[in-house]
């Protein structure tokens, strides 16, 4: 009887971490991108995203930020929404064309295309 209640109080106690953490983390979606001057690099990685919903961005922050965040178990998840209503989580990638790999964001590929992250419109500044 012991041992009943303490695996049951272990997997309450393994719920209720699960919890937290599945409440912690929040999705934001991603709806306009800045791109770097090509000047600056030539393969114009993109430098800031916007967070907000369909009435415009309520902030933008930095790539660095939401990759920061996306490697922490508990950090914040992004998502962008397409033309069509699809919706693709953002994911972690390797730069296929820089020599040092950072990494940088692209979108889950969906039924539709394979990244929608570069057809979104520009933040106004």
């Amino acid at each position: 009887m012991k041992i009943l209640r303490l695996a049951s109080k272990r997997r309450l106690a393994s719920l209720l971490s699960y919890s937290l953490t599945y409440f912690h983390e929040m999705r934001h979606q991603i709806i306009c991108i800045t791109r770097r001057d090509k000047r600056e690099d030539p393969h114009r990685h993109l430098s800031h995203v916007g967070v907000g919903d369909g009435a415009g961005w309520s902030r933008v922050l930095l790539v660095e930020e939401v990759i920061a965040q996306m490697k922490k178990p508990d950090g914040d998840r992004y998502f962008l929404r397409g033309r069509d209503g699809w919706e693709a989580d953002l994911k972690l990638g390797r730069c296929p064309f820089c020599a040092e790999g950072h990494e940088f964001l692209a979108s889950a590929p969906d039924l539709t295309a394979k990244d929608k992250l570069l057809t979104l419109a520009a933040c106004a500044d």
